[in-house]
């Protein structure tokens, strides 16, 4: 996907996460690092608070490009191809043994699907799930 078309996604409701959740600085903002190697995620799950302004750090220890791709909520998918680009909240991706990084805004409370966009990768099984919760103060409160 060209760096274009993410920035404009990047715009809309946006998050990120696959690896790992190293958290760093302070603040408001996070750090998720995303560990993949060719064919698979680090994790196949990784929780976030939604909401939240966060660095989503694309590690490939692969010998190959792979992209970590959050789908808008609702939206599942077999195929790469069967995605439309309003269908996705957050990209980035990474060369072989590479890393790239982007910031984003956590999407609101719910579980999205990350997967790898690149052809034939969440055929051979590179997918996730995001799942975004609230802030712990928002739980308490409506607790």
């Amino acid at each position: 996907m060209g760096r274009g078309l993410f920035a404009i996604v990047v715009l809309f409701l946006v998050v990120g996460a696959c690896g790992g959740d190293d958290t760093a600085g302070g603040g408001d903002s996070s750090t998720l690092v995303v560990n993949v190697s060719d064919f698979a995620f680090e994790s196949d799950t990784f929780d976030v608070e939604a909401g939240r302004e966060m660095t989503v750090e694309l590690r490939n220890r692969g010998a190959v490009e792979h992209t970590w791709t959050v789908l808008a909520a609702g939206v599942q998918v077999a195929s790469a191809e069967d995605i439309e680009p309003s269908d996705i909240l957050s990209n980035v991706s990474a060369s072989a043994a590479q890393s790239d990084s982007v910031t984003v805004v956590v999407p609101a409370a719910g579980s999205y699907q990350v997967i790898c966009t690149v052809p034939g990768h969440l055929e051979a099984g590179m997918e996730a799930t995001l799942r975004s919760e609230p802030a712990p103060s928002a739980r308490a409160a409506r607790a």
